[in-house]
C-alpha cells in the first residue's frame, strides 16, 4: 500500500511482507522514503532514513571525551585516566576540589562499581536532605551520561575481596 504526498512517499507494509523483501524496503528508506510497519492493519513501527544526531554540548561531565587536541606528553598521545567514584561525584556535584586536569583527559576508565557507588551516595544525600528530589534526578542523569562515555572495567574477585576488608585504623 502506498499513499502519495506532495513531499514524500509513505509506504505501509505488513510484517510478513517486510521480512520477505527487507532489502528492497531498506533501499527505499536509503532514498528518503519512510515505511510504516503494520501488524494486522495496525501501525506498530516506522522505518525512516537515518540522520546523524547532533552531538550534545560539552559539559564538565563530558569534556574529557570531546577533546580533539592531544593532551600533555608526547604529541598525538592521549591521556587515559582511572577515575574512582569520589572523583566522579566531585565532578557531578561541581565541587571546587574536583579533578584539576579534567580537560586534559581524552579517555577515562572506571570500575563497573563506580556508577553504583555514585548513585548510592546521591541517594544517601537525598535521605539526609542535602539534595532535593529534582537535584537528585539531575545528578543521577549526569552520572549516567558520564559513565556512558567511559570504559567500565569489571572488578576481579581479588579486587572485590580486598575492597571488602575493613579500612585501616
Amino acid at each position: 500500500m502506498t499513499s502519495y504526498d506532495y513531499y514524500m512517499t509513505m509506504t505501509k507494509v505488513r510484517i510478513a511482507e517486510l521480512k520477505a523483501r527487507l532489502s528492497e524496503y531498506l533501499r527505499r528508506v536509503r532514498r528518503g522514503h519512510s515505511i510504516t510497519v503494520l501488524d494486522r492493519d495496525t501501525p506498530v513501527a516506522r522505518v525512516v532514513p537515518y540522520a546523524e544526531p547532533e552531538p550534545p554540548p560539552a559539559t564538565p561531565q563530558t569534556r574529557f571525551r570531546r577533546r580533539g587536541a592531544a593532551a600533555r606528553g608526547a604529541p598525538g598521545r592521549e591521556v587515559i585516566a582511572y577515575l574512582d567514584s569520589s572523583v566522579l561525584l566531585r565532578i557531578v556535584l561541581g565541587q571546587p576540589d574536583r579533578l584539576k586536569d579534567l580537560a586534559l583527559i581524552q579517555s577515562a576508565v572506571a570500575s563497573d562499581l563506580a556508577e553504583l557507588e555514585c548513585l548510592r551516595t546521591l541517594d544517601r544525600m537525598r535521605l539526609r536532605r542535602a539534595l532535593s528530589v529534582e537535584e537528585l534526578a539531575q545528578h543521577r542523569e549526569a552520572v549516567y551520561r558520564m559513565t556512558e562515555e567511559m570504559t567500565l572495567v569489571e572488578p576481579t574477585r581479588a579486587v572485590l575481596q580486598r575492597a571488602a576488608q575493613p579500612l585501616p585504623t
